[in-house]
């Protein structure tokens, strides 16, 4: 029910409102609108909501669906369980970047993820695309709306994987964004697709990492610092492997035996 009404809140929200610029010129995909919100850092700017002029509204409503803050929660719960090293590198450095800014709008308290893309127009067909602004070895959460034969259309690429998955209305996946080249095929004509997703900057946990600085900043400050920094760089792609799940390993959290009882005092 909750990918339902979600459905149709996106259709009326891409049906009721102009949209233009680069709501609808972005690399994802084309004559359909995307609206993408939350905090982010980047480009030695300080830490920000990402900005909607003129669909504010339409930010609000959205934030406001108790079926979307569902959703939300539920994908950074999949992650939490899927992914739970990489959800808990997710969850410190989020924790500590929300304390610090409290004048910043949150999309969902209980969801790791710091923004978040609507993609709100009848038939979104992604291009093939890499989100190179996220974390390299993190994940993202999509989720796919609508009414459409998916054996026929809506199919999700992962191209160096060399995998093309039926992906029907309501499906969740959690992939390496950065990294791997995805999209998804049309769906046919006169079937309806929408969909949702879920992100956080790579350079958030940077400026998280470097004492909530850029690295401008850190460099003038703690040239030693910034030394360090720089040479710990070349280790944080196998440290970040490291953090993946393995089946086995989920399953061994799982099937664990109880802990014994503490003895009575």
């Amino acid at each position: 029910m909750a990918c339902g009404a979600v459905h149709k809140l996106f259709l009326q929200l891409g049906e009721e409102n102009e949209w233009e610029g680069k709501y609808v010129d972005h690399k994802r995909g084309k004559s359909w609108a995307a609206v993408n919100m939350g905090m982010a850092y980047g480009f030695g700017n300080d830490p920000y909501n990402q900005a909607n002029d003129g669909h504010e509204k339409v930010v609000d409503e959205l934030l406001s669906s108790p079926e979307l803050r569902r959703i939300a929660i539920h994908q950074s719960g999949a992650f939490s369980f899927y992914a739970p090293s990489v959800f808990d590198y997710y969850h410190k450095r989020t924790r500590l970047f929300r304390e610090a800014h409290t004048h910043l709008r949150i999309n969902w308290t209980g969801s790791v993820y710091s923004s978040a893309a609507c993609n709100l127009e009848p038939q979104v067909a992604t291009f093939l695309h890499r989100d190179c602004m996220n974390l390299p070895f993190g994940f993202c959460a999509i989720h796919a709306f609508g009414d459409y034969d998916y054996t026929k259309g809506g199919h999700l690429v992962l191209k160096e994987l060399k995998l093309i998955i039926q992906f029907p209305p309501g499906s969740l996946i959690l992939i390496p964004s950065a990294t791997i080249t995805h999209g998804n095929i049309p769906v046919r004509e006169g079937e309806p697709r929408t969909s949702f997703t879920q992100y956080t900057a790579g350079a958030l946990f940077q400026f998280v990492d470097n004492s909530f600085r850029s690295e401008s900043k850190f460099k003038r400050s703690d040239p030693k610092g910034y030394k360090e920094m720089l040479e710990a760089k070349s280790k944080r792609w196998p440290m970040g492997l490291g953090l993946w799940s393995t089946i086995e390993g989920i399953l061994q959290r799982f099937n664990k035996p109880p802990a014994a009882p503490e003895p009575a005092s």
